[in-house]
């Protein structure tokens, strides 16, 4: 989950044996594809089909870039802001 804001920034598709929140936006974002944790066979098969382009990998990382764009950069943004005017509420 930490390499995955990353990929998105930079347009990268995502393939990831994983779980949790992070497959949630994968898999809501259609930035990747994701597979069940410990199927390691699963993982092997859906990297051969990101190799020989069964999947869309421009769209996917097309899709992960807006992600990132949209939600990542405004989050952080917002939280720039709060800190600015918690800041300044201290210092006055």
């Amino acid at each position: 989950p930490s390499r995955m804001l990353p990929y998105m920034e930079y347009g990268k598709p995502i393939l990831a044996a994983i779980d949790g929140d992070a497959r949630l936006i994968i898999e809501k974002n259609r930035c990747g594809k994701c597979v069940d944790p410990g199927d390691p066979r699963l993982l092997a098969d859906s990297m051969i089909d990101f190799a020989y382009g069964k999947y869309d990998n421009l769209e996917m990382g097309k899709n992960g870039k807006i992600f990132f764009e949209t939600q990542c950069m405004l989050s952080l943004f917002v939280d720039n802001l709060e800190r600015f005017f918690e800041n300044r509420a201290l210092n006055d």
